[in-house]
């Protein structure tokens, strides 16, 4: 399955790299969009894994940022922004998760081209915030890692774009 490939080629940046070339974004969105609305946390903490890698590089977040899916429920498409956010929401109770999407999204956050996604998506910026904020008063180290990349994607924002500072 496209999963397991997916898993396979997490931690080879020559392999994302080529399956970046080969349109393989659309795949991993719509098994994040699966596992978000199925709550199949198997399947998201996969295909994260590979999000996470292909967004530690500059070409796999351009390539995020210019990717979107075609959304089921209206006419305009979902970019990864959306996606994550809904991961964020979905799995509101698993650090883990949340942990994963809230660091692709801190890595997207760093990339300039980045900007008008987070500004686009209306709740984009209060995730964050109350992210950062942090969902219980307990120092468990899945919270602090939510927390410390809210801030960081928030500094992130705040440091490239100043039309940010106005949304918040």
């Amino acid at each position: 399955t496209s999963v397991s490939i997916l898993t396979s080629c997490a931690d080879c940046p020559a392999c994302w790299s080529n399956l970046l070339k080969l349109g393989i974004l659309a795949d991993c969105f719509r098994h994040l969009l699966e596992g978000a609305d199925r709550h199949e946390a198997w399947r998201t903490r996969l295909v994260l894994r590979f999000a996470i890698s292909a967004s530690g590089s500059e070409e796999g977040r351009l390539a995020m940022i210019r990717s979107s899916l075609p959304s089921a429920h209206t006419s305009c498409s979902l970019s990864v922004v959306d996606i994550l956010l809904r991961l964020v929401h979905s799995f509101g109770q698993d650090a883990g998760i949340r942990g994963d999407a809230l660091l692709v999204l801190r890595n997207l956050a760093f990339q300039h081209e980045g900007m008008g996604h987070f500004i686009g998506v209306s709740d984009a910026l209060e995730v964050l915030c109350e992210e950062a904020l942090g969902k219980s008063n307990e120092l468990i180290i899945f919270e602090v890692r939510c927390r410390t990349y809210a801030i960081n994607a928030l500094w992130a924002l705040l440091h490239n774009s100043q039309k940010v500072i106005g949304f918040l």
